[in-house]
């Protein structure tokens, strides 16, 4: 996912792509930034590491006086992203793994809760879903259209 983000210095604009360290989107990630973040909304960017001209980082908005949201865990908490290696930092130093760790906390809170990508079909949709796809059901269904013209 890249966002960009306008950045005005000595009245010239450049465009900066950002990427969310640590998160892969899924669509309905992409979808939940643009509908939470709007244009004229603060975000503060803390720089995890740089990739020619793409920045890796963490994300943050403000939500009231004291409180500030890390854009990369909500999604993570929501099951709207999962975790993915940290771009940038070595694997080995304790920075990446603090970060990882906090990053994984929070995807796995959704799993648990079953949000986003790890909500499970009740009963009802799996037991449709294996009807539908019955190889059986589906030969009798074309069998009974091909012979009597009968769409069911």
């Amino acid at each position: 996912m890249v966002c960009r983000l306008h950045w005005t210095e000595c009245q010239c604009v450049t465009l900066l792509d950002v990427r969310l360290a640590g998160v892969e989107l899924t669509s309905e990630g992409q979808n939940w930034i643009s509908q939470q973040l709007k244009p004229a909304e603060t975000v503060w960017l803390r720089l995890i590491a740089r990739q020619n001209e793409t920045l890796h980082c963490l994300v943050s908005v403000n939500r009231g006086s004291f409180f500030n949201t890390c854009v990369n865990e909500e999604l993570l908490k929501d099951g709207l992203a999962r975790t993915s290696p940290l771009i940038g930092l070595d694997p080995q130093s304790r920075i990446y793994w603090r970060l990882y760790k906090r990053l994984l906390r929070a995807e796995s809170r959704a799993e648990k809760k079953g949000k986003g990508l790890w909500k499970e079909e009740s009963r009802w949709e799996r037991a449709t879903n294996v009807l539908r796809n019955n190889t059986l059901l589906v030969s009798i269904k074309k069998l009974l259209k091909w012979t009597f013209g009968v769409i069911i």
